[in-house]
C-alpha cells in the first residue's frame, strides 16, 4: 500500500453528501479536517451496515502530518462526540431532519479511535442524491477554518459557478460564528470574508469572488462566484487574483 503524506492514493477524495456540507460549522478547523478524513476512511457500505468503526491514532496523526500534539489530537477527537449540528442551507431535496451529532459515540482505547455514526448521517449516505468530491489533500492545506468551509461550499456549487445568496445571519451561522461576533459588516468582511477568499484563491483549485446584495446602504446578503482554475490562462488568472473583493 503506497502512502502519500499519510493518505492512501485511493483515499485522496471523499464523496461527501451535500447535506453534510450545508451545515452549521460549530467546530474547529482541526475537527473539520478530522471529520472529513475519518469519513473518507469509512467505506460507504460499512457506514450503512456496521454500527461501530475503528481507526488507529497513528493513522490519524499521519494525516495531520505528525506535527500535532498527540494528547491534543485525542482530546479533539473525544470532543467531537459532543458536537451536534443541523442543515442550514437547504436545497430542494433537503428534508428537515433536526439536529444530529458528528458521531453518535466515540472512545479511544489503546491508541485506537472507536466511533459510530448517527442514523441521520447513515440516511444521507443511503440516499446520496446530491454530493461533492472533496479533496483531502486540499482539506489539509487550509490554515483558516473559514477558508475550508467556503472551499467546500464552492465544491458543491461549482457546476453552476455560484452559490445561492445567503443572508448575513445564515452566512455567519454557516461559518460557525457566534451571535454578535462581529458588530459591523466591515469587521466581518475583513476577518472572515476576505480572509477566506484569499486563502481559497491561493491554495485551492477555485477562484472565488464575493457578490453582495444591498438594500439602501446596508449589505444584507452575500453569495460567491466560483470559477475553476483548470483551463484558465495564467495571465487571466493573475487578473482574477488581483481583482477587488
Amino acid at each position: 500500500m503506497v502512502l502519500v503524506l499519510g493518505i492512501d492514493r485511493m483515499e485522496k477524495e471523499i464523496i461527501k453528501p451535500s447535506n453534510l456540507i450545508h451545515i452549521v460549522h460549530n467546530f474547529s478547523l482541526m475537527q473539520a479536517q478530522l471529520w472529513d478524513f475519518i469519513l473518507a476512511q469509512t467505506p460507504r457500505e460499512e457506514i450503512l451496515t456496521k454500527e461501530f468503526h475503528q481507526l488507529s491514532i497513528s493513522r490519524i496523526m499521519k494525516f495531520l502530518g505528525n506535527t500535532r500534539n498527540n494528547k491534543h489530537v485525542k482530546a479533539t477527537l473525544e470532543d467531537m462526540g459532543t458536537i451536534f449540528t443541523y442543515i442550514l442551507i437547504k436545497k430542494e431535496m433537503h428534508k428537515d431532519v433536526g439536529s444530529f451529532p458528528l458521531f453518535s459515540s466515540v472512545s479511544i482505547v489503546d491508541n485506537v479511535f472507536n466511533y459510530s455514526y448517527d442514523e441521520v448521517i447513515k440516511k444521507f449516505f443511503v440516499e446520496l442524491k446530491c454530493y461533492s468530491y472533496i479533496n483531502l489533500l486540499m482539506v489539509r492545506k487550509f490554515d483558516c477554518k473559514y477558508a475550508l468551509f467556503l472551499y467546500q461550499l464552492c465544491c458543491d456549487y461549482k457546476k453552476v459557478a455560484q452559490t445561492p445568496y445567503l443572508t448575513l445571519k445564515t452566512f455567519c451561522q454557516y461559518m460557525g460564528l457566534e451571535d454578535g461576533s462581529y458588530q459591523d459588516f466591515s469587521s466581518l468582511n475583513c476577518y472572515v470574508v476576505k480572509k477566506a477568499i484569499e486563502e481559497v484563491n491561493e491554495k485551492s483549485n477555485f477562484f472565488v469572488k464575493a457578490i453582495y446584495q444591498i438594500q439602501g446602504r446596508k449589505i444584507t446578503e452575500i453569495k460567491f462566484e466560483v470559477l475553476c482554475k483548470e483551463g484558465i490562462a495564467p495571465a487571466y488568472a493573475k487578473k482574477l487574483v488581483a481583482r477587488p473583493i
